[in-house]
């Protein structure tokens, strides 16, 4: 699966492979489904900042004796608490298909990626020799405990 911070950065090289497989263009569906996305967790994130300064409204207001500035605030939280939860489930729905849309993007021939070149650090025939020379030791090393 494609990372999403990557195709915000090079929607265009997205946009091309796919027209190299001979697919349409995704990066602005995927593109509008982030932007989306990240709006509403800003609208979240502010609902639980709204709904933390007035948790510590209400206990301001108890300790000077405002009982019906307390009850406002309580209503208040309410009211918050239930947004947040209808937005949590609208922040899965829309979670869920900008990973619905990323996973039906084949990766395995999308870009271009040099394969990692790697160095052998021994060469086969000098693993061999190490391992015949630690299964003499180990005889060695036997052998003279028996004696």
């Amino acid at each position: 699966m494609l990372d999403i911070k990557w195709i915000r950065d090079n929607p265009d090289k997205l946009d091309a492979a796919l027209a190299r497989r001979g697919a349409a263009p995704l990066a602005e569906q995927l593109l509008k489904l982030d932007e989306e996305r990240r709006a509403h967790l800003t609208r979240l994130q502010t609902l639980q900042g709204r709904r933390n300064e007035a948790s510590k409204a209400i206990g301001k207001a108890k300790g000077t004796g405002d009982e019906a500035g307390a009850e406002e605030l309580i209503r208040e939280i309410g009211e918050i608490k239930e947004a947040i939860q209808d937005g949590e489930e609208t922040e899965r729905r829309i979670d869920k298909s900008l990973e619905d849309a990323l996973a039906r993007i084949r990766t395995s021939r999308l870009t271009t990626c040099p394969r990692a070149r790697t160095k052998p650090t021994m060469s086969r025939s000098a693993v061999t020799a190490r391992r015949r020379t630690s299964v003499s030791r180990r005889r060695s090393i036997t052998s003279s405990a028996k004696a």
